[in-house]
């Protein structure tokens, strides 16, 4: 599984391969800004082909 959370102008603010680690709502080093964000996730389903999901993702703090 790999995962990825955009901001609104497109710049990536999280990348993670580990299905155990969420994204902690910071963003190189400091609290990202309260706002939508896009997620955009891809795994191999039970069957083995390859999903891709996203959509928008609100951080409220």
């Amino acid at each position: 599984m790999q995962g990825w959370i955009y901001n609104r102008w497109g710049e990536l603010v999280y990348n993670n391969t580990n299905p155990g680690q969420g994204w902690d709502g910071n963003y190189g080093g400091q609290p990202a800004p309260q706002d939508t964000y896009i997620y955009r996730m891809t795994y191999i389903c039970g069957q083995g082909s390859e999903q891709t999901v996203s959509g928008p993702l609100e951080l409220i703090r």
